[in-house]
């Protein structure tokens, strides 16, 4: 009582509030009623442990922050009985209980369309995934045959026992592995956060782990989502948000929205997605989002930044994104955007990539070994599609040899820069298309090959007729349109590095191309003062996460971008901390500590696994497991919460998962990919 009493004297005195402003929020407190019955201003502290099920609808100036440990987990446990029948493992609900909601299909509802999905008849879009210790299992069947019958051509025999139907008129899970001694869970709560008409503003979320929600594809754990108004003011730091069925967070119709400092990964869908004029997107870390495998084409990855006007994204890390992009604009409304400082890694899709945007600046950035899993220019470290008056400079781009991964038949080589031009389709209605021609200005940026393909420059289709008319009537003139991105790029002070065998006309095109009959239309002074060398030794080109930072010195070779990546957390920086839980701090007034997560996991360099955090015993371990649960590789760790870094030799290609225990206890898992 005089540790409560104490704690409100001090917020009385700091802040000139009243102790009744703070409102304590205990695991299993019912969080939708406490908002409610709270006025505007309030602050809600969530103490550590597991509060499953916390919803609510927040009100202007409240606050909603995490004491260290704090977890909002939108799934519920099932804890009954599973049960062998043949080959698979059941689980039923009971007729009448509370243990969870009937997980049915609403009659017309898009979750069964599986348009949006990459491979064979992975369900995606149903909001109910089943989670095991952790790992998002695949609903891949619509029906009990299918189910019977094996897995999709597609899906990869390693992760067939986390394959898993659900039939509705038995309300009986299958699976094909015993889950008896298992952590089971079903995403079931929504969402964390939602707002409705009423306008809201000034709302801070910081320090909380928000886990397993189950928000739909395109919507977020946090949702600021207005029909009629706009909400504004926001500030959502130091959080970490994981194994949600959608986004993280989403938003539109939104102004002035700071997103800072949040550590995303596994999302089903995508870690972040809409925007709004004046947005601040800073210093987050995005990695292996998509895990549910929804279509690049579609919408997947780390970002998709839509309806943005004069928004900075900076600093941020995205890395080992599933199919989609790693920062992401698209919709003909962007414009003025400035992405500058961010490290862009091991993206299924383009690093960086500007679709349908206006009067944006890309630079300063790292932008590696992107583009494996995309098709033609697609493949590539940075990427202007029908976007105008994109400045593109100073950034360092590496790719490294081979062909990509993409599955219809054709395998193109990966890229570093390059703008594009595309006919217009006539599909949907006349309002809804687009005749835009691709403009940017590409200068003074370190492009680097590593192997014998890719290259840079820019790309339009071929023998494009004077005008199509679609079957409306609408009629377009498509050739005046791609012979003014033929006359309106440029590109040139570019410095070009790659191995012995490659000449800068190799590297640096095309440049050209022939838009009918014949007609060539080049590119300006394409590329007359740039420069390729043969240097491909420089160790910056490989390294790798926090090794990265080595290399971030006044012989970085473009100085004046430093500033900006030394703030990226290439460390593990990104999250929850001990010092994000003051609720006595206002704003921005958090300084960015070097150990930000309580435990961390991060793969260096796909060879070696680094481990921070793990105090208190000296019983700690890092197991690596394959996705049947078999460990593969066991180590052996101090507990006194200094960062390990461990070697785990030589892995076969696949998907794994890294578990830190101490005195037997998980305290962090992360899923790898090896290739």
């Amino acid at each position: 009582m005089c540790y409560l009493r104490s704690i409100a004297l001090l917020l009385t005195t700091l802040l000139g509030i009243s102790a009744a402003e703070v409102v304590t929020i205990e695991p299993g407190d019912d969080v939708a009623q406490i908002v409610a019955d709270n006025p505007e201003g309030t602050t809600f502290l969530f103490k550590a442990g597991e509060h499953r099920g916390a919803t609510c609808m927040p009100k202007s100036n409240q606050r909603f922050i995490g004491e260290l440990g704090a977890v909002l987990n939108g799934a519920v446990e099932l804890t009954g009985t599973w049960t062998q029948q043949g080959d698979y493992w059941t689980y039923t609900f009971p007729e009448s209980t509370d243990e969870v909601p009937d997980p049915r299909y609403p009659t017309g509802d898009n979750r069964m369309d599986t348009d949006a999905c990459s491979f064979g008849d992975n369900m995606c879009r149903t909001d109910e995934v089943l989670i095991v210790e952790d790992t998002i299992m695949y609903h891949l069947a619509r029906d009990m045959t299918q189910f019977a019958s094996g897995r999709p051509e597609t899906f990869a025999q390693d992760l067939e026992w986390n394959w898993w139907y659900y039939d509705i008129d038995s309300r009986t899970i299958y699976v094909r592995k015993d889950l008896n001694d298992a952590k089971v869970e079903m995403m079931m709560t929504p969402a964390f956060i939602s707002t409705s008409v009423r306008p809201c503003h000034n709302v801070l979320v910081r320090n909380l782990t928000i886990e397993k929600y189950a928000c739909s594809a395109q919507y977020g754990a946090i949702n600021s989502r207005q029909a009629d108004s706009v909400n504004t003011g926001w500030t959502i730091e130091y959080c970490e948000f994981r194994y949600n069925h959608g986004m993280a967070i989403s938003i539109t119709k939104c102004d002035s929205f700071t997103i800072r400092r949040n550590w995303i990964h596994h999302q089903g869908q995508m870690g972040f997605g809409g925007g709004g004029p004046h947005l601040l997107f800073e210093e987050n870390e995005l990695a292996f989002n998509n895990v549910l495998g929804f279509s690049a084409g579609w919408e997947s990855g780390a970002t998709k930044f839509v309806f943005v006007t004069d928004a900075v994204v900076k600093s941020n890390y995205a890395h080992h994104n599933y199919l989609g992009n790693g920062l992401w604009h698209d919709i003909p409304i962007n414009k003025n955007s400035l992405v500058r400082g961010n490290v862009c890694d091991h993206n299924g899709g383009s690093g960086i990539f500007q679709e349908i945007d206006n009067g944006s600046r890309v630079v300063c950035n790292i932008s590696r070994f992107n583009g494996r899993e995309k098709p033609w220019v697609y493949a590539t470290q940075i990427h202007n599609s029908c976007s105008r008056d994109i400045e593109i400079d100073s950034n360092l781009t590496v790719t490294d040899t081979g062909k990509t991964y993409f599955n219809n038949g054709n395998y193109w080589d990966v890229n570093g820069i390059n703008t594009s031009w595309q006919t217009i389709g006539c599909d949907g209605p006349a309002d809804n298309r687009m005749l835009l021609v691709a403009v940017s200005n590409v200068h003074h940026n370190h492009i680097v090959f590593l192997g014998t393909t890719g290259s840079c420059g820019f790309a339009a289709d071929q023998d494009v007729p004077e005008y199509k008319t679609c079957g409306d009537g609408e009629t377009y003139a498509l050739r005046d349109s791609v012979i003014s991105f033929w006359n309106q790029n440029r590109s040139d002070y570019n410095s070009f590095h790659a191995p012995q065998s490659r000449t800068l006309q190799q590297v640096a095109g095309p440049g050209c191309g022939t838009v009918h009959d014949g007609i060539d239309y080049c590119v300006a002074d394409f590329e007359a003062h740039s420069t390729l060398d043969h240097d491909i030794d420089n160790p910056l080109y490989r390294a790798e996460g926090e090794d990265l930072r080595e290399y971030l010195d006044d012989s970085y070779p473009c100085p004046t971008c430093v500033e900006d990546l030394l703030k990226v957390p290439l460390g593990g920086e990104a999250g929850p901390n001990a010092d994000a839980a003051d609720t006595r701090i206002v704003g921005s007034g958090l300084s960015p500590r070097p150990s930000g997560r309580s435990v961390g996991i991060s793969c260096r360099g796909g060879k070696a696994i680094a481990v921070d955090g793990l105090r208190g015993s000296s019983a700690a371990r890092l197991v690596i497991c394959d996705l049947s649960g078999r460990t593969v590789r066991e180590f052996r760790l101090s507990g006194d919460g200094a960062r390990r870094t461990v070697s785990f030799g030589a892995l076969a290609a696949g998907v794994y998962c890294a578990r830190a225990y101490t005195a037997g206890t998980l305290r962090a898992s992360a899923r790898m990919c090896i290739q």
